[in-house]
Formats: C-alpha cells, structure tokens, sequence
C-alpha cells in the first residue's frame, strides 16, 4: 500500500545567543506552516526509483537512509511537490526527514525522530526548529549547541533541545513573500559567514532574551499580537544589525526591507526575513485581513516590477503526516493523467 507524506515548512523568526560565552551557541525560535510543503509518495519496488522534480536531490537522501542501515536500495518515490531551496523555509530539513520517515513507513520500522534526524541531517541544521516542526508543528523555542559542537565547527549530532513547543494562533495567517531571482546563504558560504564574524555582543544577547523570555512568549501564550509583534520586530532588529555586514542592512535587500515597512502599514502586526531570506513574511490577525494585504502587496510588487511568489498561509500546529493511502487515493493525489501515464511507462 502507497505512503503519503507531507510536512510543514517553518519561519525562522531569529537566533538567540550568537555570542556563546555560557557555553551554548544559536538557539532559535520559529513557527510550522501548511505551505509549502514537501509532498512524497512511496511504494515497494525492485529497484530505487525517484520520479519527479528533483529526483536526484531525493534519490541521495534515500540513498543516505538505506546505507546507514544496510539496507538494499528498494522503493519508489514520487516527487508531488517541495519547499522551495534555500530560500528561508527549511526546505533541506524537510525534505531530509520526508524521506526517512517515509522509508521507514514503508519498511515496518520503528525509529525514532531524533535518530532519524542525526542520521539525515548529519550536522547540516543549525537549530531543532525544523526536526520539531516535523515531528509536532506548532511554535518553537531551541536551547542550541554546545558551543564546541555545533555545525559549525562539524561536530553536532542530531537536533538542538527544544525548550518550549507551544501551538500557534491559528487566526494568526501568514503572508509569505519569496522574490525569485536570489538565494539565501547556504553550505560553504554560510559556514564561512558563522565562522568568520565576531561574537555578537552579551548586551544584544540579553536583550534578544528579555524580550524572548518576558514579552514575546507572554504575547504567545495570551494572544496578544501587539506585543508579539514588537517584541519580533525587536529581536530581529538586532540579529538583523548583527547580520548587516554581510547582507548589506537587516534586510537582505532593499526591496525586502520596503516591503516589510509597506506590511507594518497595511495591517500586519509583525513582518520580517526567515533566515538568511530572501523570503519575507507577515503575520496577520483574520483571514479577511490577510487576504486584503496580500491584494495590497501583489499591486505594490508589480508596480515596482519585483518577480515572485506571494501567498497566505495558516500555521501548521500538526507537524508532518504519514499514512497509508489506497491506490484510488493515489490516483486522486496526482492526478489521473500523470497515475495513468506513469503506469504505462512501467509496463504495469
């Protein structure tokens, strides 16, 4: 019988210790979301088959998965859709644990999350955030690394702790803004950054914390979007400072930075980068209202002939899915068209 996976994407919203004199470096908080999303079929086969966008990208994380365990290389995986690379979205985690947890669907294993994440991720993820929001969804704070074993210095195993995991708003939709001529750092070139620059400051560390700690999860847990918002707008002010250098402002370019303030006036409550960008987004209260920002933006974005992706999404406080479907749900799923097509080509 085929598996179905799909998994949230998540937001950074900010970093928490880039200075690391406790002892601890990164830390994180961030929020699941429904979209995009990465979308896998898997099925028993003979041989390893991927079909799809990016197949080779897939194909090597299975690969990674069946020769850790000794395992042959059998199955089929069919590629319905993926996050978007290295744009801000956690895509490479996702997809890293999609693939496990399907394979390990398949085969009638039993392993646990954490594992699966040490083994797939293999020290590529700078924070548990992503692991987390596979596994529950929801809002999440991460108490980071051991200041000599991060992925930095290539030696973490495994995910960050998390500190506190909590369901987010779901009247709280998000704008999510992805310009689809650039890329975040990533691989080489973001180590080198982490490497090279100097400690943030204990000063910027404790004030990132204090608005963590005693406005942002308050804000959370009583819903008060306000308060959350400053709070957000704060902490990435300084990471955003911390980071100028290198992206030349808080934002990673000057549209994304017009663009946030445009939001801030046009009824979102909070708006900012995740991660390295370039993606933007901006939490909203109420479908309606979100929906009448997103009119705004697209009108605002093509009067400044920027090219990109603009949608709304909810918070995801599920994590990802994994379940057996029949083969009329798999035919539903893709498509008649490409079910049929896709048969024939097998001779089945």
């Amino acid at each position: 019988m085929p598996i179905l996976v799909q998994t949230p994407a998540r937001l950074h919203l900010g970093q928490i210790d880039l200075n690391g004199s406790l002892g601890r470096i990164f830390g994180g908080v961030g929020v699941a979301i429904e979209n995009p999303s990465v979308r896998l079929v898997f099925e028993k086969n003979n041989i390893l088959e991927v079909v799809g966008d990016n197949a080779e990208l897939v194909r090597k994380q299975a690969l990674r998965y069946f020769d850790y365990y000794g395992l042959p290389h059998q199955a089929k995986v069919t590629v319905l859709s993926l996050i978007p690379g290295h744009v801000g979205l956690g895509s490479g985690t996702q997809l890293r644990l999609a693939v496990a947890g399907g394979l390990t669907r398949l085969l009638g294993k039993d392993i646990p999350i954490k594992e699966l994440s040490g083994i797939m991720n293999h020290g590529e993820s700078r924070s548990g955030i992503g692991t987390s929001a596979f596994a529950g969804g929801g809002f999440i704070v991460d108490g980071g690394f051991k200041a000599g074993e991060s992925p930095v210095m290539g030696k973490t195993n495994g995910a960050s702790p998390v500190l506190f995991h909590k369901e987010f708003p779901k009247e709280w939709l998000a704008l999510i803004m992805i310009p689809e001529s650039r890329r975040g750092l990533h691989g080489k070139a973001e180590k080198d950054v982490f490497k090279n620059m100097p400690p943030m400051s204990e000063e910027s560390v404790g004030k990132i914390c204090r608005h963590l700690v005693m406005q942002l999860l308050p804000a959370l847990m009583e819903k008060d979007s306000a308060n959350f918002g400053h709070a957000l707008d704060e902490i990435q002010r300084i990471i955003g400072g911390y980071f100028a250098r290198v992206q030349g402002g808080i934002f990673s370019s000057q549209i994304s930075s017009e663009v946030a303030c445009f939001c801030m006036k046009n009824g979102a409550f909070a708006t900012s980068q995740s991660s390295w960008g370039p993606a933007l987004y901006a939490f909203v209260e109420g479908e309606e209202q979100v929906n009448m920002l997103a009119s705004k933006v697209k009108d605002y974005l093509q009067a400044n002939n920027w090219k990109g992706k603009v949608f709304v999404t909810r918070p995801d406080n599920r994590g990802a899915v994994i379940k057996n479907i029949s083969e009329s749900e798999l035919k539903e799923i893709m498509g008649r068209d490409i079910y049929e097509k896709d048969i024939a080509a097998l001779g089945r």
